[in-house]
């Protein structure tokens, strides 16, 4: 579906809107009404806009989790939880799909047909090395955005080592990878000051080597990382909100050719 400048402008002002009303409704008390209104405007635009397929995708992630409410639980601290992490995943996929609308991609489906696929394979895709301080929510966000973008995130402890060493793994990850992000979040307490793994650390100048300017430098909030992180593309962000993070990955990637 080929789409005019004029309408793809439109669908971007009003997937910011929605971004913006998303981040809005996380820093306010949970409103059930509020809620459903939002939710259901958001999905009738992205029905219309991007097909039944992409509503399917945006419902699911608008679906609250059940949970057990034990004895003495903030009912309402729960509900507020739970709806800050699917608002922020609807964030998440609404600047993939703005993303997509801007670099002019054309493939996206008719309203109600069915979203041409073509099996991803790790050859034909843009690879990205992701260094990291740990295994924490947010980076497993990071990894589900970065796979959204159509961009195969590559995180050296989950390929296979072959006998190979871990400092010799990491190297070979990176050999297939086109750009890299260094996501350093809290590891260690050193006085009073936060500071990431050693690994992030370690592995910094050797990206920085391989990749120059397409490494992109994402430091959680009261984290020390030094001067490198000051020097290119950075940015910060807490466990609880990434949307900026996200934002700085999809406007460096654009630069660089990469989306």
């Amino acid at each position: 579906m080929k789409r005019s400048p004029i309408i793809g402008k439109r669908l971007i002002k009003k997937l910011s809107e929605f971004v913006k009303r998303s981040e809005e409704l996380q820093s306010v008390p949970y409103d059930q009404a509020v809620q459903e209104i939002f939710d259901d405007e958001v999905k009738g635009f992205v029905h219309l806009n991007f097909g039944a397929g992409e509503r399917k995708v945006i419902a699911v992630r608008l679906t609250m989790p059940a949970r057990v409410i034990g004895y003495g639980t903030n009912v309402a601290a729960v509900k507020q939880r739970d709806r800050i992490d699917c608002l922020s995943e609807i964030s998440n996929r609404l600047l993939t799909l703005q993303a997509r609308v801007e670099r002019g991609d054309h493939s996206l489906p008719e309203p109600d047909a069915p979203a041409p696929r073509k099996p991803a394979t790790v050859a034909d895709s843009t690879q990205m090395f992701i260094s990291h301080s740990g295994e924490t929510p947010a980076f497993y966000r990071l990894e589900r955005f970065v796979r959204d973008l159509g961009i195969t995130p590559i995180v050296a402890e989950w390929i296979p080592f072959k006998g190979r060493a871990v400092p010799e793994n990491a190297r070979a990850a990176m050999d297939v990878c086109q750009a890299a992000i260094v996501f350093a979040t809290s590891a260690d307490q050193v006085g009073k000051r936060a500071q990431p793994g050693r690994g992030a650390l370690i592995e910094t100048g050797i990206l920085q080597e391989r990749f120059g300017q397409r490494v992109i430098y994402l430091v959680e909030e009261g984290v020390e990382f030094g001067p490198m992180a000051d020097n290119f593309a950075c940015e910060s962000f807490t466990q609880d909100c990434l949307e900026r993070a996200f934002h700085r990955i999809i406007i460096e990637l654009r630069a660089h050719g990469l989306t």
